[in-house]
């Protein structure tokens, strides 16, 4: 398959699966980042009430390896969903490695991506490390793209969590946790090397109110304790005090990090 000039002359393929809701302003960046060095993206659409929807049915148009579904339910269950999108990958798509990703998530760097896989042991699962990055008060706000108007960032060697990197045989038989932070069983896991995920949950006071307010009934469903707990606590000040400003989301940052 060639994609913008790039041959894959490997048997390989790379599949990313996605869950996404409300995330008109940074979804076209996820897709054209990742789009030209993967075989295949697939991303199902939680009943975003944006532009999501006329965003993706764009970016069909632009990249012929990306795959949109919209979800039929209210609920944002990740767990039942995005379990199933990597089932669909490694058993329908024949996804050799599957890359549960987020919206707001980018595998820096991308241009090497193919080459670190080749020398990946398909035996085991891996863990990218998240590299959060943080909005300031010094950022350029005529910038529209989060990913270069965002530029300071935490060191990945001292973030809490990691994603899964998943090859086909162990998403056969395992189910991802919330967040996709884990797997069970747990097998194997090694760190997932020379790359990092690139993480951009929190961009502008707006963004961060708008999916909170709408997020939160989405996610009522789940009595879990700890599950979805930034959302559950986020909307709870939000609703008490309003749209967070620019110089609260550094805050809200470390908040939102620091449990699923």
């Amino acid at each position: 398959m060639k994609q913008i000039g790039i041959i894959f002359v490997d048997n390989m393929k790379l599949v990313s699966v996605s869950l996404i809701k409300n995330e008109e302003d940074i979804i076209p960046y996820m897709i054209d980042h990742h789009a030209p060095y993967l075989d295949l993206m697939i991303i199902l659409d939680n009943q975003s009430t944006d532009n999501t929807p006329q965003i993706l049915q764009e970016k069909q148009k632009e990249h012929n390896n990306l795959i949109v579904a919209h979800d039929h339910t209210p609920d944002f269950d990740f767990i039942t969903k995005m379990d199933s999108l990597i089932k669909s990958a490694a058993n329908h798509h024949n996804a050799d490695w599957i890359i549960p990703i987020d919206a707001d998530e980018f595998i820096i760097p991308i241009r090497n991506l193919r080459d670190t896989f080749k020398v990946l042991n398909p035996t085991n699962g891996y863990k990218i490390m998240w590299q959060n990055h943080i909005p300031t008060v010094d950022d350029n706000k005529d910038e529209e793209n989060p990913i270069k108007r965002i530029t300071y960032h935490l060191s990945p060697h001292y973030e809490k969590f990691n994603k899964m990197v998943i090859p086909q045989g162990i998403a056969q038989n395992s189910t991802i946790t919330m967040g996709g932070h884990s797997i069970k069983p747990e097998p194997r896991l090694q760190i997932f090397p020379y790359h990092v995920l690139a993480h951009y949950p929190i961009r502008t006071p707006k963004q961060i109110y708008s999916k909170v307010m709408k997020l939160k009934k989405a996610v009522e469903y789940d009595k879990t304790h700890g599950n979805h707990y930034h959302v559950k606590d986020m909307y709870k000040q939000f609703t008490t005090n309003g749209c967070p400003s620019d110089r609260e989301l550094t805050e809200l940052l470390y908040q939102y990090t620091n449990k699923p």
